[in-house]
């Protein structure tokens, strides 16, 4: 018989798609895939097209004039958060619900666009309301805010 393996959270956390949900009031989440791809700055730096609804999150450094910088979530780093308000705000960017969107790098630039829906989070503070009138809730670990 086969010999038991331990499963490796961190490499299973690793292996989602990159993904970064813009959270109620701003806020903006990267997965730890979003993370590992811009290379796991300690800061960023946000970047808007008006033109086609494109968010763009390059890496930089700390003391840069416009850096913002990331806070782990969670447990072993499976997400960071980025506090945005000013950006989603300046840009009209729909904070009323948490979504989440499919990221990819461009160049050194990560970037997701919210001309599409996206998939609408749900936390569990709400979830509960949410069931009556919504049949399938997504749970992102890393949206729960």
């Amino acid at each position: 018989s086969m010999p038991f393996v331990k499963f490796q959270r961190k490499i299973a956390t690793l292996a989602k798609a990159p993904s970064v949900t813009i959270q109620r009031r701003g806020n903006i989440g990267l997965n730890a895939s979003a993370h590992t791809a811009l290379g796991a700055p300690e800061a960023v730096e946000l970047w808007f097209d008006d033109e086609t609804r494109r968010v763009g999150i390059t890496p930089c450094d700390l003391t840069a004039e416009h850096a913002y910088k990331m806070r782990p979530l969670g447990k072993a780093g499976s997400s960071w958060i980025i506090t945005a308000g000013t950006f989603t705000n300046f840009n009209k960017i729909n904070t009323d619900v948490a979504r989440r969107y499919p990221a990819s790098m461009e160049g050194e630039m990560l970037v997701i666009d919210i001309s599409i829906p996206g998939t609408e989070i749900v936390s569990n503070a709400h979830r509960d309301q949410a069931a009556k009138t919504d049949g399938q809730i997504f749970k992102d670990e890393g949206a729960l805010l």
